[in-house]
């Protein structure tokens, strides 16, 4: 069993390979009339093969929308490589823990009848890396 392990957030310059991705939505998103903003970086072995991913959650708005993502890059002949990017349908996120290679992130989702302005839900969703796509643990 591994151990349990908080993983630190860190400064993305030092990572050219997630900088580049990261512009790269906010080109297109311009496009759109929106905006990229990245709102957490962790470096952690999610898959656990001992050499740490790097997992970044990011936020795109548009004028009426917003987007939720996370993103998980894994090292590969020593670059990054974007793995996979998963929308995690929600108004909402809280910064998220790896713990065991378990990604735990608190989302605020819409039910059925709720306005676009107001989610109401509050569920705790987790998240694993399985043969390199983010899915539900």
């Amino acid at each position: 069993m591994m151990a349990s392990v908080s993983a630190p957030a860190f400064n993305t310059s030092s990572i050219p390979e997630v900088d580049q991705y990261i512009y790269t939505l906010n080109t297109k998103a311009h496009w759109n009339f929106g905006s990229v903003s990245v709102t957490q970086i962790v470096k952690a072995d999610m898959d656990h093969d001992s050499v740490p991913e790097i997992v970044v959650m990011y936020v795109t708005r548009g004028a009426t929308w917003t987007m939720i993502n996370v993103a998980v890059f894994s090292k590969q002949n020593n670059k990054y490589v974007l793995v996979d990017d998963e929308q995690l349908r929600a108004a909402e996120a809280s910064r998220f823990e790896i713990t065991n290679g378990i990604l735990t992130v608190n989302l605020t989702q819409w039910g059925d009848d709720d306005p676009h302005c107001c989610p109401t839900i509050h569920t705790k969703a987790r998240f694993v890396l399985r043969h390199n796509k983010i899915v539900d643990y």
